[in-house]
C-alpha cells in the first residue's frame, strides 16, 4: 500500500514539475512582451512629451539662466559697494 501511495505521489510531482517548466516558459516570455510594451509606451510618452513641452521647458531653463546671471552679477556688484564703503570707513576713522 505505500509503494502505491509512493508512486502516486512520485507521478504527481513529476507531473506538476512538467506542468511548471511549461508555464514558466510562458511566463517568461510574457514577461519579456511586457518589458517590451513598457519600454515603447516609455518612449511614446518621452517624445509626445518632448513635442509638446519641450521648447517651453527649454526656455524657461534659459530664462532662469539669465536670471541667476543677473543675481551673480548684482551680488558682485553689492559685494564691490560694500569694499568701497569699508574702505571710506577706514579712511574716514584714520582721519
Amino acid at each position: 500500500m505505500n509503494n502505491i501511495i509512493y508512486i502516486a505521489t512520485v507521478e504527481k510531482v513529476s507531473a506538476a514539475s512538467e506542468s511548471t517548466h511549461e508555464d514558466s516558459t510562458v511566463e517568461s516570455s510574457a514577461v519579456l512582451l511586457n518589458v517590451g510594451f513598457q519600454i515603447v509606451n516609455i518612449l511614446i510618452f518621452f517624445f509626445v512629451f518632448k513635442h509638446f513641452f519641450g521648447k517651453k521647458i527649454l526656455a524657461s531653463f534659459e530664462e532662469r539662466k539669465t536670471l541667476l546671471n543677473k543675481l551673480k552679477s548684482a551680488d558682485d556688484e553689492y559685494n564691490q559697494l560694500i569694499e568701497k564703503a569699508h574702505q571710506e570707513k577706514n579712511q574716514i576713522v584714520e582721519e
